[in-house]
C-alpha cells in the first residue's frame, strides 16, 4: 500500500501519538529476526572463532555479509549494501559498513579496513566512555595537530576539529592517513556524536544538523567507498542512523523523479528488516524505531 506524501505524514503522526501500533510493528521485526537467526546455520561461524575480537559476546558479525581484510583477518563489521534492497536499487550512496567501536587489539584492523574499503567518512555515534564504562578505544587523534601511529607504515594526523553542536557533543574531525613510505595522504572526515547514549535516542534537531552536515560532506567524495558507521556495539545507534540515511536518500530521489510522491506505508519497516538480515541486532529498541519514524516523517513534511 502506497500513500500520498501528505497522507503518509498524517498517518505516521497519528501513530506516533498513539505508539502502540508502531511498537507492535517493531516487536514483529524482532520475532522475524529471531527466526532468521534460528534457521541460519553457521551465521556467526568466523565471529565465534575470534572471540577476543568481539567487543560483546552477543554482538557478532553475520558470516555472509562480514567484511574480511585482504589478508583474511576477521573484523566485527558487516557490509550494508543498500542497493541490494529492491526498493533502493537506484538510490545513490547507500552503501555502509556497520561495525563495533574498535578495541585496543583491533584498532590496526579497523584502519586497515578503512583503507582497503576506501572509506572517507566515519560516523561515530558514541563517546569513548559512558558512565565509567568503556565504549570505544580512542583510535584516532582528537586534538588539532595531534598524530598517532597506526602501524609501521601509516600514521594518523588531525588537521582540524570543528564543533557542530556543543551541547550534544557533535564534532567533526578532519584526519589524514599518511603513508610513511611516500608521504601520500588519504583524507578522512570523522563525525562524532558524544552524547547519544547507549540504547537511547538523541534530540531530533541536533541529529538533523549532524545528518545534513554529513550529506554535504559526501559531496567532497563522489567516488568514495562505503560510509563507516559505528557506535559501541555497532547495532543500535548505528542501525538507527543508517535507516534514516537510507530513507532520506530514497525520499529525496523519489521527490526528484515524481511529480506526485507516493510512499509505501511500510518502507521504514522493510529497511530495518533488511538491515537486520545483514547485521543482527540493528535498531535495538522500540524508542529508536519510533525515532526513525519521527525523523523521516519530518523529512517528508518539509518536502525534501
Amino acid at each position: 500500500m502506497s500513500l500520498l506524501r501528505q497522507d503518509f505524514v498524517k498517518l505516521i503522526q497519528a501513530e506516533l501519538q498513539q505508539s502502540s501500533r508502531l511498537e507492535q510493528e517493531f516487536r514483529e521485526l524482532l520475532m522475524l529476526e529471531q527466526q532468521y537467526v534460528y534457521n541460519s546455520k553457521g551465521l556467526f561461524q568466523s565471529a565465534l572463532q575470534n572471540p577476543y575480537k568481539n567487543r560483546y559476546r552477543d554482538v557478532l558479525a553475520n558470516e555472509d555479509t562480514r567484511v574480511t581484510l585482504k589478508d583474511g583477518t576477521y573484523i566485527n563489521a558487516n557490509y550494508i549494501h543498500g542497493n541490494k534492497m529492491p526498493l533502493m536499487q537506484n538510490v545513490p550512496q547507500i552503501n555502509y559498513i556497520a561495525t563495533q567501536g574498535p578495541l585496543e587489539n583491533t584498532m590496526k584492523d579497523f584502519w586497515t579496513m578503512i583503507l582497503e574499503q576506501q572509506c572517507h567518512i566515519i560516523v561515530m555515534l558514541t563517546d569513548f566512555e559512558e558512565k565509567e564504562t568503556i565504549k570505544c578505544y580512542p583510535y584516532f587523534p582528537n586534538q588539532k595537530n595531534q598524530s598517532m601511529q597506526i602501524n609501521s607504515r601509516y600514521f594518523l594526523h588531525c588537521t582540524s576539529c570543528q564543533t557542530i553542536h556543543e551541547q550534544d557533543g557533535i564534532v567533526q574531525y578532519s584526519l589524514q592517513i599518511i603513508d610513511n613510505t611516500d608521504q601520500k595522504e588519504y583524507p578522512i572526515s570523522l563525525f562524532q556524536y558524544k552524547h547519544w547514549r547507549d540504547f537511547g535516542v538523541p534530540p531530533v534537531q541536533p541529529f538533523l544538523l549532524l545528518h545534513q552536515t554529513i550529506l554535504k560532506e559526501e559531496e567532497k567524495y563522489p567516488q568514495m567507498g562505503p560510509i563507516c558507521v559505528h557506535c559501541s556495539a555497532g547495532i543500535g545507534r548505528s542501525g538507527t542512523f543508517i535507516t534514516v540515511d537510507m530513507g532520506y536518500k530514497w525520499l529525496q530521489l523519489q521527490h526528484q523523479q515524481q511529480k506526485t510522491l507516493l510512499i509505501p506505508r511500510y518502507f521504514i519497516r522493510d529497511v530495518v528488516h533488511f538491515l537486520k538480515k545483514n547485521r543482527c541486532g540493528m535498531v535495538q529498541k522500540s524508542s529508536q524505531y519510533l525515532f526513525i519514524y519521527s525523523v523521516l516523517c519530518y523529512y517528508c513534511k518539509i518536502n525534501i
